[in-house]
């Protein structure tokens, strides 16, 4: 009988703070024999479709340039001979990342960025399941 795959989840958007994830999903990869799985994040922009400011819903292109984003990320993970697959979901952040973390993952990266308006940084509100690990990157 094969052990259960050790796997990691990375939130990947392209910024520089989602590189630095990146490197930190891929070492923790590395060091676990894991599998990463890179998760894109289309937040809903529903005021700008419903203004009937597109003519093509803007998910559509964001989720275009996530699969951008997200094949450069997969690249570097082949790169350093990991297992990868990647991922694009579309809804509110926290909600999207808590329902992927109960899919069975050791451990989530989070890049973590300074709000302006003062609200808690991702990993304050994402709910993971016990014994999944979240590791936030600034």
């Amino acid at each position: 009988m094969d052990p259960i795959p050790v796997r990691v989840l990375c939130v990947y958007d392209g910024s520089s703070v989602a590189d630095r994830a990146l490197v930190v999903a891929i070492a923790r990869a590395r060091s676990e024999n894991a599998t990463i799985t890179l998760l894109g994040v289309v937040a809903p922009r529903l005021w700008r479709a419903k203004r009937g400011q597109f003519q093509v819903s803007p998910e559509k292109h964001d989720e275009e340039f996530a699969d951008a984003q997200l094949a450069v990320a997969k690249q570097r993970c082949v790169e350093a001979d990991l297992r990868v697959e990647t991922l694009v979901r579309t809804g509110p952040p926290a909600h999207v990342i808590a329902e992927e973390a109960a899919n069975g993952y050791r451990t989530v990266v989070l890049p973590e960025r300074r709000s302006l308006s003062g609200a808690p940084p991702l990993s304050a509100v994402v709910v993971v399941p016990n014994g999944t690990e979240v590791v936030p990157v600034a």
